[in-house]
């Protein structure tokens, strides 16, 4: 869980560099005060990073979980944007992957840990067709 959150932060901190924004929100929540909102605000866009380890990605692919119940999967508006993050821990590096508007996500696949098919949704970066690449 610890680690979890130190790749999160460092995803964000990535981005707000990537965007010459802000600096990101270090606040970190208790499960029941989590929030979808968004990561960064950019005018109108609304900004959510998404974050994986380099650890994950040899595990599963480059994919990230979403709840079921999150805005982004069940009615993303045309002001909501991802930022599909890699975070190599040992180095202190974020590559940002992909930023794609949410809207154009027409496939959210199945979780691969069956554990969590019940309650999240994964978005695999092979199975995305539309966006702005890195």
């Amino acid at each position: 869980m610890r680690e979890d959150i130190i790749i999160g932060k460092l995803a964000e901190v990535g981005a707000c560099k990537y965007f010459k924004s802000k600096k990101p929100d270090f606040t970190i929540y208790e499960r029941s005060k989590k929030s979808y909102s968004a990561d960064l605000k950019l005018g109108n866009m609304r900004i959510h990073v998404k974050s994986q380890s380099k650890e994950s990605v040899r595990k599963y692919g480059h994919s990230w979980l979403f709840q079921r119940s999150d805005q982004i999967v069940r009615n993303a508006t045309p002001f909501d944007f991802l930022v599909l993050t890699c975070v190599d821990l040992d180095k202190l590096e974020v590559t940002i992957l992909k930023i794609i508007r949410a809207r154009e996500i027409n496939r959210w696949g199945e979780c691969r840990v069956p554990r969590y098919r019940h309650s999240k949704v994964a978005l695999y970066l092979k199975e995305i067709q539309d966006g702005y690449d890195h």
